[in-house]
């Protein structure tokens, strides 16, 4: 996955908090919900002293002109002590789980000539020549084996948007073939993997992206997880799963498409470091109890995951810096009891998109 066209700068490698401009009263920072406060400057009597914690919430547009004090943009009567700490013990329960999760303070290696600290990172879009309807045809495989998956059922969501309705349902044969529907090409689609659970070897339901070249693909790999696996490898990490939970793989690359070393992955819902995820890495392809980031085959795993849209975020450490920093993210929907697949490129944000859809098609 070597990105080539830089097509839109998104601003993803500072995720301090946004800045409270407005007037307060209050002798510590206000504790807002996240509700933006237009209304002016604050005239109510200063009452006691504001005892919320850091501001997690949005900007200030204005100075408040409300008559209480500012709990959640509605003001208060400057009476009575502010004491809901309500947003604020939820906010440090998601920094809790960040620097519980990210601690990488060695150098990320690998190819990085694409990757401008400071600078955002790019999101790959198609050339318009590119975009036509192909025929898909591919294979279902064992994630970890590499088997063929017979009667494995294929669901396609168009617009990358999964959702319970897919677009398209194949089903692979006996050699795990699948084939015969026309896509568009270089443009980003989400794929379910499922077969019936009464078959002697069961797949877990997986999903994750793709694209097809300008021309289709005539030896597409999609990748399954069998049951047995799914189950397995949280035991081998000494891991318990939570029913319901979901859990999310993929690869971690540099610029140049290789494994990206020393980075480490954490998955964002709605803005915020959910509870009760554990990152996992693996060595020589193999999950491993001790390893802390990803190592030279850049395989990375989160388990415990609440169900529905998140963001899969890559932060890692890079030469003359001293913290971590965000390296790379995309979007992903977990699935309750599935395992989603996505990979991860050092610089770039959202799917992939292969290079032959980035300049001009004949």
């Amino acid at each position: 996955m070597t990105p080539i066209l830089l097509t839109l700068l998104l601003a993803c490698s500072d995720k301090a908090d946004p800045v409270d401009t407005g007037a307060e009263t209050s002798t510590t920072t206000d504790t807002s919900t996240g509700v933006t406060d237009t209304s002016g400057a604050e005239t109510g009597t200063p009452g006691g002293d504001d005892t919320g914690d850091t501001d997690a919430g949005t900007a200030d547009s204005g100075d408040d002109t409300s008559n209480t004090d500012d709990t959640g943009g509605t003001g208060g009567t400057g009476g009575a002590d502010d004491t809901d700490d309500t947003d604020d013990t939820t906010g440090a329960a998601s920094e809790a789980v960040f620097e519980a999760l990210i601690t990488a303070t060695d150098p990320v290696m690998g190819e990085q000539s694409c990757f401008r600290p400071g600078a955002g990172c790019v999101t790959l879009s198609a050339d318009e020549s590119c975009v036509n309807d192909a025929t898909l045809s591919g294979e279902v495989v064992d994630f970890e084996r590499g088997d063929a998956v017979a009667d494995a059922r294929v669901s396609v969501f168009l617009d990358d948007i999964w959702d319970s309705t897919p677009d398209e349902t194949l089903t692979s044969d006996r050699d795990g073939r699948i084939g015969g529907v026309e896509l568009p090409t270089c443009t980003p689609i989400t794929w379910e993997v499922t077969t019936d659970p009464h078959l002697a070897e069961t797949v877990a339901t997986v999903s994750g992206h793709l694209s097809l070249t300008p021309d289709g693909v005539s030896d597409a790999a999609i990748p399954s997880f069998s049951a047995d696996t799914a189950a397995i490898i949280p035991s081998l990490l000494g891991v318990t799963v939570e029913e319901g939970a979901g859990m999310v793989s993929g690869v971690l690359r540099d610029c140049a498409g290789d494994a990206l070393v020393g980075a480490q992955v954490i998955i964002d819902v709605g803005g915020g470091y959910p509870e009760g995820q554990s990152s996992h890495y693996f060595v020589n392809d193999f999950p491993n109890r001790d390893q802390e980031a990803t190592s030279a085959d850049g395989l990375w795993l989160l388990l415990n995951l609440p169900p529905g849209p998140a963001q899969v975020e890559a932060w890692g450490v890079v030469e003359g810096l001293d913290e971590p920093i965000l390296l790379a993210y995309t979007d992903a929907e977990v699935i309750s009891d599935g395992v989603t697949l996505v990979d991860l490129q050092m610089g770039y944000c959202g799917p992939y998109i292969p290079d032959a859809c980035l300049e001009p098609c004949e």
